[in-house]
This record gives C-alpha cells, sequence and structure tokens, in this order.
C-alpha cells in the first residue's frame, strides 16, 4: 500500500494487559521528515470492544480534533492539492478536487456518472446566470473550509448563483442572501430588479427542472413565481419590495416634504418595469397613503416614463377610480397599446 505525500502514519501493537509504544511519521508540505515516539499508555486507553479496535484520548476534545483535522485537509489536500481524483473544468481554467469531500450535489451527479477513475467535472459558462470566476473559487473553498468571511457585496450575487447551482451548501447560500439583502440601495435597486426577475430556466435553471413562465415579466413578480434561486429569489423580491414601498421613501420623508413629487423617488420609480411599477404604486402599504397624492405621483412617474414606453408601442394610463377604499378612492394604473392617430387625405 503506498503512502501519500504529506501524511502521517500512526502504528501501534498493544499486547494482553500492556501498550507499546507508538511512532508517528510526519511528512511536512516541503518534504521533510519528522518522527516522534508515544507511550499509548500515557494519557490514551485501548478499547478494544466492537467491529474495529479504537484508540481513544482521554480527555480529547473531539471538537478541536474535527476542526484541526478539517485545517490539515483543506491546507494540505486543497491548497497543496494532494490525492486529488477529479478535476473540474470552468472559465478556462480547472481545479483539482476531492471525490470524498463533495458535498455539492452538483459535483456529485456529475462524478456519478463519468466513466474515467479521474473525471472531468463538467464545466460551465454561466456569466448570465451570475455565475462567475470569484463565486466558484469562493463555493469550491467551502466544500473544505467555511468561506462566508469571504462574501462582499459586490460577490455575493455570483456566491449565491453558484451556491446554488452547486447545491448540498444551504449555509453558504443564506449567508451571501443576507450579503444582498443588506446592499439593496438607490443606486443598485434596478439592477437586482433586473436581476431576479429573469426567467428561472435561462442558462442553469433547466437544471432544477424550472419551466418558463407565459408573460414573464407579469409572473416575476407574483408572490408564488419561481425564480433561479428557489427560495432565496423570492426572499430577496419580498426584500426589494420592501425597499420601493418602504425603506427608501421612509429615507426621504427625512428631507422631503412631499413624497409625491421627491424627484429621487421619481427617478427609481420610473425605472420600473411595468407589472413591478404597477404593483407599488396599488400596494396600500406605499408609504404615500393620500390616494390624491398618489394619483398625482403616479401621473408623473408616467410622465418621465412616457418616452421609453412609446418605443414598445405602448401607452400607460394612471386612474383614480370612486370606488372601494376606506376613502372611497382607489389609484390604478393600466398599460395597452397605443393608438394610432388617423391620418385625413384632404383633396385641395
Amino acid at each position: 500500500m503506498s503512502v501519500p505525500e504529506s501524511s502521517a502514519i500512526r502504528t501501534s501493537s498493544p499486547a494482553a494487559g500492556r501498550s507499546t509504544p507508538s511512532t508517528s511519521t510526519a511528512y511536512s508540505a516541503s518534504g521533510a521528515m519528522t518522527s516522534t515516539s508515544a507511550d499509548v499508555s500515557a494519557g490514551s486507553t485501548y478499547n478494544s470492544e466492537g467491529e474495529s479496535s479504537k484508540l481513544v484520548e482521554a480527555g480529547s476534545d473531539p471538537t478541536a480534533h474535527a476542526i484541526n483535522l478539517a485545517s490539515y485537509i483543506f491546507n494540505v489536500g486543497y491548497l497543496a492539492q494532494n490525492w486529488t481524483d477529479v478535476r473540474l473544468a470552468f472559465f478556462g481554467e480547472a481545479i483539482q478536487l476531492h471525490r470524498s469531500g463533495s458535498c455539492s450535489v452538483y459535483r456529485a451527479d456529475s462524478m456519478l456518472t463519468a466513466k474515467s477513475s479521474f473525471p472531468v467535472v463538467p464545466g460551465f459558462h454561466a456569466s448570465s446566470w451570475e455565475v462567475h470566476r470569484g463565486g466558484v473559487h469562493i463555493c469550491i473553498q467551502h466544500l473544505y473550509n467555511p468561506a462566508q468571511h469571504l462574501v462582499n457585496a459586490s460577490n455575493a450575487r455570483s456566491v449565491l448563483a453558484t451556491a446554488v447551482l452547486f447545491d448540498g451548501m444551504p449555509e453558504l447560500a443564506e449567508h451571501a442572501y443576507g450579503v444582498l439583502a443588506t446592499s439593496i440601495s438607490e443606486e443598485n435597486a434596478v439592477q437586482y430588479v433586473q436581476w431576479l426577475q429573469a426567467p428561472p430556466n435561462d442558462g442553469f435553471g433547466t437544471m432544477y427542472g424550472s419551466v418558463m413562465v407565459n408573460g414573464q415579466e407579469a409572473a416575476a413578480w407574483d408572490e408564488d413565481s419561481p425564480g433561479r434561486y428557489g427560495e432565496w429569489s423570492k426572499r430577496l423580491k419580498r426584500d426589494v419590495i420592501e425597499f420601493l414601498l418602504h425603506s427608501f421613501p421612509d429615507h426621504l420623508a427625512q428631507s422631503s416634504s412631499t413624497l409625491s413629487s421627491d424627484p429621487r423617488l421619481l427617478s427609481l420609480y420610473s425605472t420600473l418595469p411595468f407589472e413591478l411599477f404597477k404593483r407599488c404604486v396599488e400596494s396600500p402599504d406605499l408609504a404615500i397613503q393620500s390616494k390624491q397624492d398618489r394619483f398625482a405621483f403616479a401621473k408623473k412617474v408616467i410622465a418621465q416614463r412616457k418616452k421609453a414606453v412609446a418605443a414598445t408601442g405602448m401607452e400607460e394610463i394612471a386612474v383614480l377610480a370612486f370606488k372601494g377604499g376606506d376613502d372611497g378612492m382607489e389609484v390604478h394604473v393600466t398599460r395597452k397599446p397605443k393608438r394610432k392617430t388617423a391620418l385625413l387625405k384632404v383633396e385641395g
């Protein structure tokens, strides 16, 4: 049996009623070899019960042992690339990994179907799905050693997308979600909206049995609409809506006397997809509670959206309906094909 480099070997030959010294031989990363000798009877007991013999260290901390072992595997196995038996290729590069260390469903499925003794897990080019090189490296490292500390606002999307794609690391996906949820701002809210309303079966979404939803923009902001990232998509959508309805307007209200004419709120709402704009304006939770003010706000937003909407051949209309509601009024926003102006031929 060959002994892998950078490993430690402990041998012991217990006899009835007594213990014998054991010798530990360790190979460092640099290749240097050291040997130590220890008496098994000193601080340890030998237990021969059960199917296999176990050396139980008296007073040892199993948690500390597990941490030390994990650190050893991460540094010597992953960073130093020892004992590898699988290769993952992505974005023009490849990294060697270990079958036994895979809690990733994506990797496990790929390895189960591989015929080679040293299989190559299929690579991917999914930048449109927000899977990028940095996120892949963080997720791979997390398979060996907790990597939550590497997640920040600039890479959290990629980490979440890759963690969902790989599967098997919900704690990392949850952490990335938390970073994203607390990073929504006036500057990036529209980017979040565009990212979250992408159809679930685009790119790698098909791996999880997602289906295309007819009228994807309308369905994207429905309460039960599927998303690329499963439950995290739904939670992030709720966070974005909360930001649009409460967090941002409440922030503006501290310095603005009239939200219905605040240029920053008008500018943000003018860039929203129609169904999300409609949902927010018609929501009873919108910070602009007066129906008259809300109606005026909707008309101002529509005026700013008019040029972009006209290019699609549509037109948007705000209506103040005198029915329902506590004060007998409701604001509705509709969208319909723009009517063409009739041209009359006049003969002289």
